[in-house]
């Protein structure tokens, strides 16, 4: 199954979480470390969701988050509610 053809139910939506932050030192940090706040790009989101476009990348909170494998990939489920904010560039 594909993220493409993976769509998200509910007021759900789909994320693929940044993996790798850097400190200010420039420490690499694993994106497996345990935060309350993540950021991610949406890949896919239910119909009922209409004010985030797939593509734009969100802080989420991601001690909410189901984390599922998809074609080897660790994906993030979480509902609309825990999406912090849209990130414009």
């Amino acid at each position: 199954m594909s993220q493409s053809s993976f769509i998200p139910l509910n007021d759900r939506i789909l994320i693929r979480a940044e993996q790798n932050e850097k400190t200010k030192s420039g420490l690499l940090l694993s994106g497996n470390s345990e935060r309350n706040t993540r950021s991610g790009m949406v890949l896919s989101v239910s119909s009922e969701i209409t004010d985030v476009p797939v593509g734009s990348l969100v802080f989420f909170a991601g001690f909410t988050a189901v984390e599922i494998m998809l074609e080897e990939e660790t994906l993030f489920i979480l509902k609309k509610e825990d999406i912090l904010g849209i990130i414009n560039k």
